[in-house]
């Protein structure tokens, strides 16, 4: 096959590709054109002044945190090769790599819970949304935490039998990332609400921007003070906390959602059955020497601790029942009536 043929070839093949992908959602558009009124076009809404105005502030704030998100990607690599060189950054990439697979349940849980979440607010069910928040804050943090802790505990043991020779500071990054991570999904349900309801989305937007430039303005300090890696561990926790106290703050002056509530209820439970794992995991971490059956001890130790934990002072009824009831359907009859039966009780 001549060059021109394969280059003809493959963007014959790209262009089914993309009919391939663009053909059903024509289907679902023009379908839902036909039966909803509500997705008709309105022009009087394309050239309303008003409107363009609000779709463009709109969309500024967005490019305006997503360029904030990305500085905040990026910008510590670009610090690390100048102050620290480049064998640096496999540190960096080999620490969030290790910490990103804690996140995926977490991730999934989120996806799950945010169409609810704007069912919630479209029937204008505020007190739905906020149940459905307040979960997400307490579940994407709890589904982190049964992953992060013994993952903490054990880190150097688990890059060393990984890689033999990890690159310095791997593992500390990686317990920043993971701190960082479970502070930020400890307010996951906030971003939801505020969506979904629909105030402050602009606000919001611009307290992600703010943030991420934050982390970026405190990592360059701390890198010129000589602080080194450090300034990249800490400054990943201080863009979680940037990120988190903003949620807070739009979250009780636009949508209701009380600081206090959230610290009774998500805050200090989450913190404190944290401390106790990471107490009883390290205790019982101390008596082995390193190895790989140290690790399978600890983390099962850790669980032993964390589930019942969490079952008890963290969830609520409501997370309770469901969990019974997902549980149910997938235990043998026996064990599910028994379920039925605590959950009638």
């Amino acid at each position: 096959m001549t060059s021109e043929k394969a280059k003809k070839y493959c963007e014959e093949r790209l262009l089914l590709h993309q009919l391939i992908l663009t053909y059903p959602q024509l289907i679902i558009a023009v379908r839902a054109v036909q039966k909803y009124d509500e997705c008709r076009f309105v022009w009087n809404y394309l050239f309303s002044p008003e409107r363009i105005r609000q779709i463009f502030v709109y969309v500024w704030a967005r490019f305006i945190s997503g360029v904030a998100g990305m500085a905040s990607a990026q910008v510590p690599a670009v610090l690390v090769n100048k102050y620290l060189g480049p064998q640096y950054n496999a540190a960096m990439t080999i620490g969030n790599s290790v910490a990103t697979h804690a996140l995926t349940l977490s991730s999934s849980l989120s996806t799950a819970l945010w169409p609810a979440v704007a069912n919630k607010a479209g029937e204008g069910d505020e007190a739905g949304v906020k149940r459905l928040s307040f979960m997400a804050c307490r579940l994407s943090a709890l589904l982190i935490m049964v992953f992060a802790i013994p993952l903490a505990l054990e880190v150097k043991e688990i890059l060393r039998i990984w890689l033999v020779n990890p690159p310095s500071y791997s593992a500390e990054i990686c317990i920043a990332v993971l701190i960082r991570e479970v502070i930020d999904k400890s307010t996951d349900g906030y971003w939801m609400a505020i969506l979904g309801l629909g105030r402050g989305v602009v606000k919001y937007s611009w307290s992600v921007c703010w943030a991420g430039f934050g982390y970026v303005v405190c990592a360059w300090i701390l890198f010129a003070l000589g602080k080194g890696m450090a300034s990249v561990c800490f400054g990943l926790i201080i863009y979680a906390l940037l990120i988190s106290a903003s949620r807070l703050y739009i979250g009780r002056t636009l949508v209701a959602f009380p600081i206090r509530h959230w610290l009774r209820h998500v805050c200090l439970p989450l913190w404190g059955v944290s401390a106790v794992t990471l107490v009883g995991g390290k205790a019982v971490a101390c008596l082995f020497d390193p190895s790989i059956q140290r690790i399978f001890i600890t983390g099962f130790v850790c669980e032993l601790i964390f589930v019942p934990a969490s079952w008890f002072l963290i969830m609520g009824e409501s997370e309770r029942n469901m969990m019974r009831e997902k549980l149910g359907k997938i235990l043998p009859a026996t064990v599910a009536q028994r379920f039925n039966k605590n959950k009638r009780v």
